[in-house]
């Protein structure tokens, strides 16, 4: 199915992936922080 997806929409897709999961992976970091001191 990913296959038949243009290039551009899938580089974007791509790119939202990451910056979702460095968002949620500073969230929980601040989290953590928060958490412990």
């Amino acid at each position: 199915m990913l296959f038949i997806l243009p290039l551009p929409s899938l580089c974007i897709q791509y790119a939202l992936f990451l910056y979702k999961r460095e968002h949620i992976a500073r969230t929980a970091k601040g989290t953590m922080e928060n958490t412990f001191y």
